[in-house]
């Protein structure tokens, strides 16, 4: 008689990050049904690195067979699902201080497949390194190759987002004519190797614009950015302290960060002590506690728009809409949208929020 096997409950961390992550998976350039048959062989934390892990492989390895013969195209594009994949392994991954090689093996997979399919899909991408204080930010560079000096757009990630993951992004901006720079900052990716999350965001900001002061092919006098999830909140912290800034854009930001050491909340979870290189639940609250926008937002002056979705699960809508109610009682230019249907960051409408967002900087930049 043959003993079934038995069948293991879907842990409550894993379903909770399936629930946040399917759409986001499948707008950032993952097929969905794809994304759908992982999703259904992930039970348990250790799997979520494994399966996703076992993806990224497999569309290496269909990469390496296209590269072998001549289909550079195929190739290119294998390697960027690939470095998805791996990304996605090790994304706010629950175990993380528990087995941190495997975090950077994954981060070190999907690191070298983007950075390989990229330049096979566009000529224009660099990889650079940044001088900021006693280190570098490493960021990637994409032109529009029909443009001579093109406007910039920063893609500033969130606190689990990296530069790999803005393929598709970046060409929302591409696409109508502006250059894009998607980097790790302070606490993000390779960065975060170097140093933890920081509140003060405008001084990796600072370094990004001043580097590209210093190029020829960019116009650096129409410098715009963009922010997701935390991001949002960086990208208005760097237009409070810096004004080449021409125009901004928050999409499901906070204005701040309410933790203290005596109620932590998330930053007890494994993943936010992880970025802030903190080795308790109240050292981790300190640090992450500190990011505000308070007494500081009325010092933006170049037009900001701020979009959120009212089904925002992972950051409530009211933490966007409060950074929109707070920059227009301080005088600042913002416009606010707010999507009935949308999620956080909106990545179950892209076609609804993209377009519009870019417009909206195109509009703003080049007067496209």
């Amino acid at each position: 008689m043959v003993q079934q096997q038995e069948r293991v409950e879907v842990e409550d961390w894993v379903r909770a990050e399936a629930s946040l992550g399917r759409a986001r998976f499948v707008t950032q350039g993952c097929d969905a049904s794809e994304v759908e048959g992982i999703l259904g062989r992930i039970r348990t934390v250790d799997d979520w690195i494994r399966v996703w892990s076992e993806s990224g492989a497999e569309h290496e390895q269909r990469a390496r067979e296209a590269e072998e013969k001549g289909r550079t195209l195929s190739a290119g594009e294998a390697y960027v699902r690939a470095s998805l994949s791996y990304h996605w392994s090790k994304m706010r991954w629950a175990g993380v201080l528990d087995n941190e090689e495997r975090y950077h093996e994954a981060h070190t997979n999907s690191i070298r497949t983007y950075e390989k399919g990229a330049a096979m899909l566009d000529g224009t991408f660099e990889r650079v390194e940044i001088p900021y204080e006693d280190i570098s930010i490493s960021a990637h560079i994409r032109r529009p190759s029909d443009v001579e000096n093109p406007p910039v757009v920063l893609l500033v990630p969130g606190m689990d987002s990296v530069k790999e993951e803005f393929w598709q992004w970046g060409n929302v901006f591409l696409d109508r004519g502006m250059a894009v720079v998607a980097f790790d900052g302070p606490g993000q990716g390779e960065t975060r190797d170097k140093m933890p999350v920081r509140h003060d965001y405008e001084t990796a900001g600072k370094a990004i614009i001043d580097y590209l002061e210093g190029r020829d092919d960019l116009d650096a006098a129409s410098i715009g950015a963009v922010g997701v999830s935390m991001g949002g909140y960086y990208v208005p912290r760097i237009a409070c302290f810096e004004d080449k800034l021409k125009a901004i854009i928050s999409i499901s930001g906070s204005f701040v960060v309410r933790t203290t050491p005596e109620n932590p909340g998330n930053a007890a979870n494994a993943w936010w002590r992880f970025i802030a290189w903190a080795k308790t639940a109240e050292e981790s609250a300190e640090i992450h506690g500190r990011r505000s926008l308070e007494g500081i937002i009325g010092n933006i002056r170049c037009p900001y728009l701020v979009v959120n979705g009212k089904l925002d699960a992972q950051s409530s809508y009211v933490n966007t809409e409060e950074i929109a109610r707070e920059a227009e009682k301080a005088g600042v230019p913002v416009e606010y949208v707010l999507y009935e249907d949308g999620a956080h960051v909106c990545f179950n409408i892209p076609y609804k929020c993209r377009p519009l967002v870019g417009d909206w900087m195109a509009n703003r930049l080049s007067g496209g």
